[in-house]
């Protein structure tokens, strides 16, 4: 038996066998994807993402991706395979600018802040809406003035 093997972060097809009532399987495309291997479970099922979902698949239903452009959903989620952080280190944080202090943390607040390098959310004020603009139409003016903004119109566009 040809056993097809796939590791995690590689880029795979998955055959889709499902029909939808009313639509011709022979025109439909007969691959989903592309998809990448999130995780092998065993020697032939592999835990798949796709853009819309994450499935469990058989290793003969898969089909190795070759494509040369990729999706760019799945060019950054393919960077978490390619580039594994070391266990026990912490994301790398960007170093200070030359002259700048870090501010020290003061244990006098009651709130507590998080720790330093972590981003924090800041609210965004709430836009002010005016009052709405009425809308002119022709058809709601007085029927004196809508023969004089008629005439107004002709006479700019010729």
């Amino acid at each position: 038996m040809k056993q097809r093997g796939a590791e995690e972060g590689d880029l795979v097809y998955i055959l889709d066998t499902a029909t939808v009532k009313g639509k011709c399987r022979k025109l439909s495309p007969s691959w989903k994807g592309p998809g990448i291997v999130v995780k092998k479970l065993s020697t032939y099922h592999y835990r798949l993402k796709t853009k819309a979902a994450v499935m469990v698949a058989n290793h003969d239903r898969l089909k190795k991706c070759l494509d040369r452009d990729i999706p760019l959903w799945l060019s950054r989620y393919r960077e978490k395979f390619r580039s594994p952080m070391p266990e026990g280190e912490a994301t790398p944080v960007s170093p200070p600018k030359a002259g700048s202090e870090p501010p020290a943390p003061s244990s006098d607040s009651p709130v507590s802040s998080p720790p330093p390098g972590t981003p924090v959310a800041v609210p965004q004020p709430k836009r002010k809406r005016g009052p709405p603009v009425p809308i002119v139409s022709p058809l709601t003016l007085p029927l004196t003035q809508r023969c004089t903004a008629s005439a107004a119109a002709r006479t700019t566009a010729g």
